[in-house]
């Protein structure tokens, strides 16, 4: 900031930005809020989707199940499923766990 006032300020403060959603899952699944996106090309060949928590940093890969979230590319959702088994901490192709989602929530 320059002493006239003028200037930019980063924001460190991130307290206001976040959100609570109004469902919570009960049944053992994830939620995960972040910014959906295409999959695109990657080292792991599973997910159509992509999404990066915004609580926890943790990349998951989504796919749907009667969900359809290509309308939702590029927009702030809360996704909530349950991980899919053997997809966890890398063990395929090293990619991110693999979440089949049950639910969306554009935010």
């Amino acid at each position: 900031m320059k002493a006239d006032g003028t200037g930019t300020r980063r924001v460190t403060d991130t307290r206001a930005f976040e959100y609570e959603p109004a469902w919570q899952p009960t049944d053992g699944s994830v939620a995960a809020t972040g910014m959906l996106q295409s999959q695109g090309i990657t080292t792991y060949q599973y997910g159509d989707f992509v999404l990066t928590d915004e609580a926890t940093g943790q990349l998951y890969a989504l796919r749907a199940s009667g969900v359809d979230l290509s309308t939702l590319v590029g927009q702030r959702v809360t996704v909530s499923g349950t991980l899919v088994p053997g997809y966890e901490n890398g063990q395929v192709e090293g990619g991110p766990p693999l979440l089949d989602i049950t639910q969306v929530e554009p935010l």
